[in-house]
């Protein structure tokens, strides 16, 4: 935090550490799906199992987990880890972190905004992520709009190895120019 020089992460990274927090997006759904299978059928122990109204309730059961769990995910990964520790379980995975522009984290609100707002990075042929290769900061369209930037934390894998295999690495760090 409040570093005078960073390094810029690349697309890569962070397309990689989007997977990951799918993933993990993905873990909590099917962890909430069958939760409220088992609660439907805790609660209806006795039901048919061919009821119209047993298999609405279960349906029901289905989403409603699958709703709440995907926003507990959203708020303790979005709001939570990236809002006040910079980033999300993908981004930490790799080393990079989500910070305003004088290098400090965004905080709960300016974070779940920044995620809200990539809808308009992804909509229009995801020309907003795209954005990242002319962009001097490599920010997408929603780091435009919340004023925030993409950084490395740590001296990531990443740079070892480009040294050894160029090829992993399509774009290396780029270096923030101080200002005076």
């Amino acid at each position: 935090m409040g570093k005078s020089k960073s390094s810029y992460a690349s697309i890569e990274y962070r397309f990689i550490a989007k997977v990951v927090d799918l993933f993990g997006a993905l873990c909590f759904q099917v962890g909430g799906a069958m939760l409220g299978f088992i609660t439907v059928l805790s609660l209806n122990p006795e039901a048919p199992v061919d009821s119209p109204i047993f298999l609405n309730l279960l349906t029901q059961g289905f989403y409603f987990g699958i709703l709440f769990w995907s926003f507990v995910y959203f708020i303790i990964n979005v709001g939570v880890l990236q809002g006040y520790y910079g980033s999300t379980v993908g981004k930490w995975l790799f080393k990079i972190e989500v910070q305003d522009l004088n290098g400090n984290h965004l905080g709960f609100f300016k974070s779940v905004m920044r995620s809200v707002f990539s809808v308009f990075s992804f909509v229009p042929f995801m020309l907003g992520y795209l954005a990242i290769f002319w962009s001097q900061k490599r920010q997408c369209w929603h780091d435009l709009m919340i004023e925030s930037k993409v950084v490395y934390i740590k001296s990531p894998i990443h740079l070892k190895l480009l040294e050894q295999y160029p090829v992993i690495a399509l774009q290396g760090p780029v270096e923030e120019k101080e200002s005076a």
